[in-house]
């Protein structure tokens, strides 16, 4: 509430109640002292633009609802929840929100996150731009981490300390091509489960189960997978495993090839059975690179 004027029709008197605050929750009352001059008790509001670009992840998207807290040198704009029409805060997606507050002055920092709620909760946020549409000052908020109970330090609120620059906040994703071949033995395929770890000079892929549609790593195929993951850089080494599920789990593995979405190719020769009863009788192997120099084609 900005004000309450009251007006005597006798005497033509007023009388002034300058409040300049909200009337909310366990605030919902007011006690106002009554002065014979006008005034302007609450700052005029300013309209801001709030742009939210969720990162380039495998379930980066999420359903819950997000909310988000501007705090400036004058003071903060309370809880806002970012909503609006459509399917919002998809996987390398920016969404623009806007609201109108008091000047909040230089912005500091957010405080942003979700309430966990709705199917795939979990939320990958890349950045956030905030903008005063009156100055246009824009403030930048880099992320570039999971809001999510089964992530990382398990977070899904988090306050960001502004930036006056923007940046990269999260590393770019790349599509590695995996080409598994299965050998040509008596009982070399397997119908267990079988899981791929990249490891790479930037770091590594996390443990990926491999499965796409139809019969995978039957005896002498090459089953054919996409993995999605940040820029390992150059490919060092692999761990392939299966968890020796089902019947007759044993496989006998021949190669895997992994491309890069860049071109890049790495060879990786095994040769031996993953398998209990086979061999050395281990299910989980760990295999080195082989760079492969693609061949130029003379035009």
């Amino acid at each position: 509430m900005d004000k309450v004027v009251v007006s005597c029709q006798k005497t033509n008197e007023q009388f002034f109640f300058l409040c300049g605050d909200w009337l909310e929750g366990a605030n919902n009352r007011q006690d106002l002292v009554a002065s014979d001059k006008d005034g302007n008790p609450s700052l005029p509001l300013v309209p801001y633009k709030i742009e939210v670009t969720t990162g380039d992840r495998r379930g980066a998207g999420t359903d819950a609802n997000v909310h988000i807290v501007l705090y400036g040198t004058n003071d903060d704009s309370g809880v806002r929840i970012l909503d609006g029409p459509g399917n919002l805060f998809e996987r390398n997606e920016t969404n623009t929100f806007g609201f109108k507050t008091i000047d909040l002055g230089e912005i500091q920092k957010i405080r942003i996150g979700h309430d966990n709620s709705g199917f795939g909760a979990a939320w990958f946020l890349d950045k956030v731009v905030v903008t005063n549409e009156k100055t246009e000052t824009k403030w930048f908020f880099l992320s570039g981490k999971w809001f999510a109970k089964d992530e990382e330090d398990g977070a899904i609120e988090r306050e960001i300390p502004a930036s006056n620059a923007d940046g990269v906040a999260s590393l770019p994703m790349i599509t590695y091509k995996v080409l598994v071949t299965t050998g040509d033995r008596r009982g070399a395929g397997t119908d267990a489960n079988v899981f791929l770890t990249l490891f790479g000079s930037n770091g590594d892929s996390g443990e990926r189960k491999l499965e796409s549609s139809g019969n995978n790593f039957e005896r002498n195929q090459t089953d054919s997978f996409g993995i999605d993951c940040v820029d390992l850089g150059e490919i060092e080494r692999i761990n392939i495993r299966h968890d020796n599920s089902g019947i007759g789990p044993g496989w006998f593995l021949d190669k895997i090839v992994v491309q890069s979405g860049k071109g890049e190719m790495w060879f990786f020769p095994c040769g031996q059975w993953l398998a209990d009863d086979e061999g050395d009788k281990q299910i989980s192997r760990e295999i080195a690179a082989v760079k492969m120099i693609p061949l130029l084609i003379p035009h």
